[in-house]
């Protein structure tokens, strides 16, 4: 499994020089020898440059790396201030998680959670303050979650908590993904130092 990023550059007139936007999507190709290619192709009279990674690209901070990994999580109930009227139920839990792989943490935090009458329907705010190793830098951040579902899907942001960084990872940005397979709970951090 393999990442292409593409920047496609947009000339603007004056001083204001040049904008870059930046796109993702993964794909399934074998690894190819070299860390990195480069290629030109043509899309509606647009030029884009693409760059072939398994883990990096360029972003309009720098360096994007992409990483992946396992984690251990427990979820206790809370005292709650408020519980809730008809039929919603308002709840608050601990978080507890261990990071293993190029993450290397541990973190601490707190879910704020309502679960609706109608079935499949809840949401969910979050913080947890993560403190470890990320690629071998150490140092702390802040994670914020919203969430939602509801009977057409459902809806997960996990970003790092902007100025949340400390030692080696004060410039942290960044937006982590989780999965669940096989009851395995996985992560996938896109973040920028």
């Amino acid at each position: 499994m393999l990442s292409l990023f593409y920047a496609k550059t947009q000339q603007t007139i004056g001083s204001l020089g040049a904008k870059i936007i930046i796109f993702s999507i993964t794909i399934e190709h074998e690894l190819v020898s070299g860390a990195m290619r480069k290629f030109k192709m043509r899309k509606m009279s647009q030029e884009y440059l693409i760059h072939e990674n398994k883990n990096r690209s360029l972003n309009h901070k720098g360096i994007y790396n992409m990483v992946s990994g396992t984690f251990e999580i427990s979820l206790k109930p809370l005292e709650s201030y408020a519980e809730g009227i008809d039929g919603v139920k308002l709840g608050r839990m601990s978080i507890d998680k261990t990071f293993s792989g190029p993450l290397s943490a541990v973190s601490k935090g707190e879910m704020l959670n309502a679960l609706l009458p109608v079935e499949g329907s809840a949401g969910y705010v979050a913080l947890e303050q993560v403190i470890g190793e990320l690629e071998g830098k150490k140092g702390s951040f802040v994670l914020q979650h919203y969430g939602i579902m509801h009977s057409q899907g459902q809806q997960l942001t996990l970003e790092v908590l902007a100025n949340s960084g400390t030692g080696e990872l004060s410039s942290l940005s960044g937006k982590m993904n989780i999965r669940i397979e096989n009851g395995q709970h996985y992560y996938d951090f896109d973040y920028s130092l």
